[in-house]
């Protein structure tokens, strides 16, 4: 319960908004959405901590059974996992648990487990390598079939 994960950088970027944490794999051309307890988990995991730290920190801040907590946790990270999205992290790292909301027991919100959504409707456009594939006007193109000179040979 030590583990550390980090983000798959420089192939994945983030932006973390007030409520929603945006994720791009560049690699896949696929984007991903976190929101409520998913943003609280991706701050823990940019602070560098266990998951350990980050179940406290939503134990902390949301009102819910440990043992629910723990299991959405455990799929999260496996579905960050499996979309390419982390890496196990250094287990040599120290951190700081982010700073969460102060609330009373009473004033916790309740637990909802994050769900990792995935979009893919701008996959064409994020893959688009805008430095090396652009035409003579300087604007991106995708490769064509026709643009590889390997294309339609055998070997």
């Amino acid at each position: 319960m030590n583990e550390r994960y980090q983000v798959r950088t420089p192939a994945v970027v983030h932006e973390v908004f007030e409520d929603e944490v945006v994720i791009v794999n560049l690699d896949s051309g696929d984007y991903y959405s976190l929101s409520d307890a998913g943003v609280a988990f991706w701050n823990c995991l940019l602070a560098g901590c266990s998951i350990v730290e980050t179940l406290d920190v939503l134990m902390s801040s949301y009102a819910g059974e440990e043992g629910a907590i723990e299991s959405a946790v455990g799929a999260l990270i496996a579905e960050l996992v499996r979309a390419d999205l982390i890496v196990p992290g250094s287990s040599g790292q120290t951190s700081s648990p982010p700073a969460g909301k102060p609330t009373e027991a009473g004033d916790r919100p309740p637990f909802v487990a994050p769900i990792l959504s995935r979009y893919s409707d701008m996959r064409d456009l994020l893959l688009i390598d805008p430095i090396h594939e652009v035409d003579e006007t300087g604007w991106p193109r995708v490769k064509k079939e026709s643009d590889d000179p390997s294309a339609g040979q055998s070997t």
